[in-house]
């Protein structure tokens, strides 16, 4: 599915794009805050009617390097870009909430910064579809690409044809793997499972009762499932904490109902069920029958809109936050930078954040839901 969307208005605005910039360089290129903290710097008086920065995020050092650290910075985007560039965004599928939201967010960036996008979304979290989408991107010449992938390792070929083009690639979101790209603002999703985890062993730490945990995650043989299990069984170390029952999952409905069903059957009666946000939707409707309202503590690896609603009707306990619509303004912001060859972080990652009952009416509801 690809779907056009043409943001731009040459307005007198346009002039704040040649707004002076601080001129001193990091290592990577990024340019120095004016501020406390580092930023990637734009007009402080710039005006904008949809303002959704600063934003938090950490910035690791080298870039892309294994090792490297991870410093806290405030990011600032760019007023407006200097021309209606047109970009082409590769996304997963629209049917889950959370790359709606991404999509969400690449349009409305697009639109504040005067740009063409088209968006370009699988029907299935098919890597030899997404790459023939990728290639249908790169005959139409835009100026950048932009690239939330389905599978690791495996854009190799329409990612080699951008670079020899010289085109700007910004990966995002869920992790090409790939090292040679322009920059990136990924989740990192050992983190993720580490925050859910770590959520529980506050909720119950060591030496109070041990709380029975049913584990649910995936996607099946994915990278992705192996680094979100590695990071949830680290966080949940220093809890009283037992997994009573885990299963990595597929992402179909039907599956994740089976996989919940299981569980149940098998375990009779636990504390919490930790998942994907599909899976705690999925189980908020299961359960309801067979346990008291509250009595299973449901926890999100990532917050939808669906799970927003579901921590205001105390359906859902906790959700991790990655701030997916942040990601998506992020990475079309980067992607002007490298257009315009102004100075630009490099390697990037949302800061998480969980999201229960005490701040789910204060947070920043903007880095999940896209202007409407």
């Amino acid at each position: 599915m690809r779907q056009k969307i043409c943001v731009w208005t040459m307005a007198a605005g346009l002039a704040a794009a040649a707004a002076t910039e601080v001129q001193a360089q990091n290592a990577d290129g990024a340019p120095a805050a004016a501020a406390p903290g580092e930023a990637a710097v734009a007009d402080a008086t710039a005006e904008a009617t949809d303002v959704w920065y600063p934003q938090s995020v950490e910035r690791r050092r080298p870039p892309f390097y294994p090792g490297g650290t991870y410093t806290r910075l405030d990011y600032m985007p760019l007023d407006r870009a200097a021309e209606p560039w047109n970009l082409c965004a590769v996304v997963p599928p629209q049917r889950f909430e959370y790359f709606q939201a991404l999509a969400g967010g690449l349009a409305a960036e697009a639109a504040r910064q005067g740009l063409s996008l088209e968006l370009a979304a699988v029907d299935e979290f098919d890597a030899e579809a997404q790459l023939a989408l990728l290639e249908s991107c790169l005959e139409g010449e835009p100026d950048a690409l932009l690239v939330a992938a389905v599978a690791e390792d495996a854009l190799g070929a329409a990612l080699s044809r951008a670079r020899a083009r010289d085109l700007p690639v910004i990966d995002m979101v869920t992790g090409s793997g790939d090292d040679t790209v322009t920059a990136r603002i990924v989740t990192d999703r050992t983190g993720v499972g580490r925050a859910a985890g770590g959520f529980l062993s506050e909720r119950h730490p060591a030496g109070a009762e041990t709380a029975e945990v049913v584990w649910l995650y995936g996607p099946r043989g994915s990278a992705v499932a192996r680094d979100i299990d590695r990071g949830f069984r680290a966080g949940i170390a220093a809890g009283a904490i037992e997994i009573v029952h885990a299963e990595a999952i597929g992402l179909s409905d039907r599956e994740i109902r089976r996989a919940i069903r299981e569980a149940v059957d098998e375990v009779e009666s636990f504390d919490a069920l930790v998942g994907g946000a599909k899976t705690i939707q999925i189980a908020a409707e299961e359960l309801a029958a067979e346990f008291s309202a509250g009595a299973v503590e449901l926890v999100a690896l990532t917050l939808t809109s669906s799970m927003l609603a579901g921590l205001e009707a105390d359906r859902v306990f906790a959700a991790v936050n990655d701030k997916v619509v942040t990601q998506g303004r992020i990475a079309v912001d980067l992607a002007v930078r490298a257009i315009e060859q102004r100075p630009h972080l490099i390697d990037l990652r949302p800061n998480l954040q969980i999201v229960d009952r005490s701040n789910v009416s204060s947070f920043d509801r903007r880095t999940v839901l896209p202007p409407e």
